[in-house]
């Protein structure tokens, strides 16, 4: 429920385009559907989860300048 509550945040309070919210509604597909199916291979999760690593550790090398605190 908070993927999906974060991205009507971005798109009705942020004013986030579609696109700019793209990778956020990916991961929200891939969690539902692993919930609908309820899908309990443990290679499925463990290859979501490295997805997951990866890409938190590709946005933080891609948005490391917004994230840093001026002085």
């Amino acid at each position: 429920m908070l993927p999906l509550l974060s991205i009507l945040d971005n798109l009705m309070l942020r004013d986030f385009a579609a696109l700019d919210i793209l990778a956020q509604s990916v991961v929200l597909l891939a969690l539902s559907m692993m919930a609908i199916l309820k899908n309990s291979k443990p290679w499925l999760h463990k290859t979501l989860a490295v997805f997951m690593l990866l890409f938190l550790m590709g946005t933080i090398v891609v948005e490391w300048d917004r994230w840093l605190v001026g002085n």
